[in-house]
């Protein structure tokens, strides 16, 4: 019954990819660590990370962690592609942690001395919630 399923599944996914026409591409969970280091590896990736963010008018970017963030320092950092509305929205999420999902583009930089890259096309920024219970 599963291997039928599977089977079935497959297929599917098989000629939604023909119809669209494109391939169907995999989030791929990186750490700002994994991201800094090596820039090119996820140029043109769609990823998740982790890190504290900072919205604001002139800038948005996201840390990896609050002591970068604190002691300003951008080679720590990734730009994040925000339009003005995105801006506002996501403002509340500014200076905490967030998790967030979108295509990085290894070749876009401020300049040669701020962020190593920018993530763009983000489909998701949501605030990272950490807490779990311990029972489960």
């Amino acid at each position: 019954m599963y291997k039928k399923i599977s089977v079935l599944l497959m297929i599917m996914y098989m000629i939604a990819n023909q119809v669209i026409g494109e391939e169907v591409k995999t989030i791929k969970r990186v750490s700002m660590i994994q991201l800094i280091a090596n820039p090119e590896k996820y140029d043109n990736e769609l990823i998740r990370v982790i890190g504290f963010t900072l919205v604001t008018d002139r800038t948005s970017q996201i840390y990896l962690s609050h002591v970068d963030y604190e002691h300003n320092i951008p080679l720590n950092a990734i730009g994040l592609s925000l339009d003005k509305i995105k801006k506002n929205k996501y403002f509340k999420n500014q200076k905490k942690y967030s998790i967030i999902e979108g295509t990085f583009n290894a070749k876009r930089q401020k300049s040669n001395l701020v962020n190593i890259g920018t993530i763009e096309k983000i489909t998701r920024f949501d605030i990272w919630d950490y807490s779990y219970d311990s029972k489960q």
